[in-house]
């Protein structure tokens, strides 16, 4: 999921190293119903990622408190196994600047839904992705800080949160580190994910663990009313719809009225720990690629008109060759374009020869 996923065809990306990443084309589109090549390298690094928690053993909750006052550093990274992307800051290798950011690459990202997984139904749990900035969000010693996906700063207020506002004396010293997508316009800070509650860590929890304790701690059971603004609660906290994976479900997740503007949907799987870079264990699809990739066909009055085009493979495996060769940001639509165009003219170019 990038930043801006709200259009596909609209919307600006980066080409990075990392496979499947969600901020390029989904790799399937340019193959139709034909299997891509590469079928099985997803569902099998899935396997290994799991493999991999079981034997994964950390101090979550030092990394929780470290990550909250500000205080991790590199090694403290190395430890959890972050999973960064491999993209380069060409400005920041220019500089040689050694500056470590602790708030940096902080938030689990998703990777293009290309394997449907066999076990969907039971093992996966689907979450409606609003349009807006994904951000981390801090609450600490009574105040409360979002960052970017980059480390910086945007902005620090007073909320609600367990140790997010300085009213309570007895909060004040609490922890909270929430996984949201800021949604500006609106003043609404949309709880996507929680990594750490009261200064419980939930990092090395599964995903169906961080789930309940989402609508049962922090929404229902909470005291404060964290879903209006107020005097010590400038954002309105507002949970991320979800549904079990069944095909009924997702229809009517998908064909429901939101409150916001819908950006994706990320798919869970249900033993998934909260591990910030990018994993297998949470997929991206856009509403329009359900009856494609999942072969879940919800009425296509409820899938985007705008998107939901008739896609020339040709021109797509081209775009996608082109975008492995640059690191300019550019759109799927803009490429559709520029590939049409530059069909045209080798047309006209064989015309004029002939």
């Amino acid at each position: 999921m990038s930043d801006n996923l709200s259009a596909l065809f609209s919307s600006q990306f980066s080409v990075t190293k990392d496979e499947n990443t969600t901020d390029g084309q989904h790799p399937r589109l340019c193959e139709f119903k034909e299997r891509p090549i590469n079928a099985g390298s997803q569902s099998k690094r899935r396997k290994d990622y799991l493999e991999r928690q079981k034997s994964k053993r950390y101090d979550a909750r030092n990394y929780a408190r470290k990550l909250a006052e500000g205080d991790l550093d590199e090694d403290d990274a190395n430890e959890i196994g972050m999973e960064i992307s491999a993209e380069k800051d060409e400005k920041a290798k220019e500089k040689k600047s050694k500056v470590f950011r602790p708030y940096r690459n902080q938030l689990m990202l998703s990777e293009w839904v290309v394997d449907p997984p066999t076990d969907l139904v039971n093992d996966w749990t689907m979450v409606v992705c609003p349009t807006g900035k994904r951000v981390l969000v801090v609450a600490h010693k009574g105040q409360t800080s979002m960052y970017a996906k980059n480390g910086f700063m945007l902005k620090k207020f007073p909320s609600l949160l367990p140790g997010g506002h300085r009213a309570n004396q007895i909060q004040g010293f609490h922890s909270t580190i929430l996984d949201c997508v800021y949604d500006e316009a609106n003043g609404c800070l949309f709880v996507l994910d929680m990594m750490c509650f009261r200064g419980y860590p939930l990092y090395d929890c599964e995903t169906s663990f961080r789930f309940f304790w989402i609508q049962t701690k922090l929404f229902n059971e909470s005291e404060n009313d964290i879903q209006n603004i107020s005097r010590y609660n400038k954002f309105k906290f507002i949970p991320c719809p979800s549904v079990k994976c069944e095909e009924a479900s997702i229809i009517d997740m998908v064909t429901a009225m939101h409150e916001f503007q819908v950006d994706g949907l990320l798919f869970y799987h249900n033993q998934c720990h909260y591990t910030p870079g990018r994993t297998p264990l949470v997929g991206w699809l856009k509403p329009f690629m359900l009856p494609e990739i999942l072969n879940i066909q919800p009425p296509s009055s409820y899938l985007d008109s705008d998107q939901n085009i008739d896609f020339n493979r040709t021109i797509l495996k081209a775009a996608n060759e082109d975008l492995q060769k640059t690191s300019s940001d550019r759109s799927i639509y803009k490429l559709k374009l520029n590939s049409s165009i530059a069909s045209n003219e080798s047309k006209n170019e064989s015309n004029m020869e002939t």
